[in-house]
């Protein structure tokens, strides 16, 4: 988060260069894929910032009365909030963040994590209910691992992204001692 001083606060983020690249991805795609071109631009590293990271920037800042910042950082982050995956662990860090970058054909089907998770668990449930024998080809299938990491991972890391949401804060387990 960036504070210009005169009541604007705008926010700042960095990209491994290196996963970009992995991907085949130019910055400009990146925006593009990750909804959000025209909201954000690239910009040069902050000073002894690192040299393979890529920073991107908001355009329009968030307006704050002078002296009083707590009250605009939640309408900042929520401008950037639909756009974040994340993962929740017990271990520092405690999150990892993701932008999904989806062909823009998918842009209108993309959901927030939250309902995401959701969705996918009530599906699963229902098959699990009512079809069992479909869940067993499921599991077999080509996403079988996928489906069964998801089954056991998901129903913590919706709790603690639940949590989040009401809490308007991290919420995580307590570390390991």
């Amino acid at each position: 988060m960036l504070d210009d001083g005169n009541g604007q606060i705008w926010l700042r983020f960095g990209i491994v260069r290196g996963d970009l690249a992995r991907l085949g991805v130019t910055q400009t795609t990146f925006l593009a894929r990750a909804q959000l071109a025209g909201s954000w631009r690239p910009v040069a590293a902050p000073t002894g910032g690192n040299a393979d990271t890529l920073w991107f920037e908001q355009l329009t800042p968030t307006n704050y009365t002078r002296g009083w910042l707590p009250n605009s950082v939640q309408p900042l982050i929520d401008t950037i909030k639909l756009h974040i995956w994340q993962v929740v662990s017990s271990m520092p860090p405690y999150r990892h963040y993701y932008l999904y970058l989806p062909p823009s054909s998918e842009h209108p089907f993309v959901l927030p994590q939250i309902l995401s998770s959701y969705a996918a668990m009530y599906y699963f449930g229902s098959i699990t209910r009512y079809r069992p024998h479909h869940f067993d080809k499921i599991l077999s299938g080509p996403y079988g691992p996928f489906v069964e990491s998801f089954i056991h991972d998901q129903p913590s890391q919706m709790l603690f992204l639940m949590a989040s949401e009401f809490a308007k804060r991290d919420v995580t387990r307590a570390a390991i001692v």
